[in-house]
């Protein structure tokens, strides 16, 4: 399977990685050694996920028709944590997805920082502006040995914190930097990801706030 194709791929440069079992011990060639209620985990998270979804949705139609202001506040607070736990989600399996698994020890500021590019912002179209998703990134990712697939993902044109992108620029991404190298907001297509997720909450905030 997948999991066994991406261990020989792995195994072939290195002699140890993350959940693979390098030496061959169980058949001669590389395996995962990963416990089969791992791969669980995640499809489990993403239900948990929707079912809390799906009752907050309720207790916003709730709050909506008693126009309680409790609950109306309730269900903005929860609906913005489900909506960092999704981008969460995001963030995580784009950096198992390219192989650097080990990167999420490090530092979440970090991560984002570095790993902005490797999942698609306009999954969150419904909440986010089109700027957030007008940057595009194509990566080449190996499905099995000696097999590759390209991916392309949507993301800001500056990076997350603000900065702009001098590592391989694409034209829009230089045009969005300024003399200190910092994300040229006066352009209107400009925008950072931390930019991105506060004007999110901004816009689910907005019905309560009205």
């Amino acid at each position: 399977d997948r999991s066994e194709a991406y261990c020989v791929l792995q195994c072939s440069g290195q002699s140890s990685v993350v959940g693979c079992d390098c030496t061959g011990s169980n058949g001669g060639s590389p395996a995962s050694n990963l416990p089969f209620y791992f791969y669980l985990a995640p499809s489990i998270g993403v239900t948990t996920i929707g079912v809390l979804a799906l009752v907050t949705a309720i207790l916003g139609i709730i709050g909506g028709l008693r126009k309680d202001d409790k609950m109306l506040l309730a269900y903005i607070i929860i609906m913005s944590i489900i909506i960092l736990i999704q981008f969460s989600f995001a963030c995580a399996a784009a950096v198992v997805a390219s192989g650097n698994a080990g990167s999420v020890s490090k530092q979440l500021d970090d991560s984002l920082s570095e790993y902005y590019t490797r999942f698609d912002w306009s999954f969150f179209q419904n909440v986010l502006p089109s700027v957030c998703y007008i940057g595009k990134t194509t990566v080449t990712v190996p499905i099995s040995p000696g097999v590759f697939e390209s991916e392309t993902y949507l993301h800001p044109l500056c990076k997350f914190y603000g900065e702009c992108v001098t590592t391989n620029p694409t034209k829009a991404e230089r045009q969005c930097c300024n003399a200190f190298y910092m994300c040229d907001v006066s352009r209107p297509q400009c925008i950072s990801g931390s930019a991105c997720i506060l004007s999110m909450l901004s816009l689910i905030g907005a019905p309560v706030a009205a």
